[in-house]
């Protein structure tokens, strides 16, 4: 039940920090999602890094830092375990990958720095 929980809550912030229409700016996130995101920053739930350019696409590594971040707080406690990659030492994509919320494209290979679909 925590799982669907914390998986529904990594949509809601997804879809909210992902936003790719219309916006005036890349430095706001459209009218329709910016109190959204604005809940979010005022969680902690934002990495500082991630508070501008809100019409660019996210990447897998800055996916890796909202979903950890949100995880561990909403469980409370900080994710021990590491899953290593060969092309990053990125703490958040190995403690993402260690709890089975991402996983590599092969090869040991993680890609943190190509942008993340749809599908992903």
């Amino acid at each position: 039940m925590m799982r669907k929980i914390i998986a529904m809550l990594l949509c809601l912030v997804f879809l909210s920090l992902t936003v790719t229409v219309l916006s005036a700016s890349n430095d706001s996130p459209s009218s329709w999602a910016a109190d959204h995101v604005n809940a979010a920053i005022e969680a902690k739930l934002v990495p500082q890094a991630l508070q501008t350019n809100y019409t660019q696409a996210i990447t897998r590594a800055e996916y890796c830092s909202i979903a950890v971040t949100l995880y561990e707080t909403v469980t409370e406690k900080e994710i021990a375990d590491r899953k290593a990659f060969d092309d990053t030492n990125d703490i958040n994509v190995e403690k993402a990958a260690a709890i089975g919320l991402v996983s590599g494209i092969g090869n040991n290979m993680f890609a943190p720095d190509d942008k993340l679909t749809r599908e992903q």
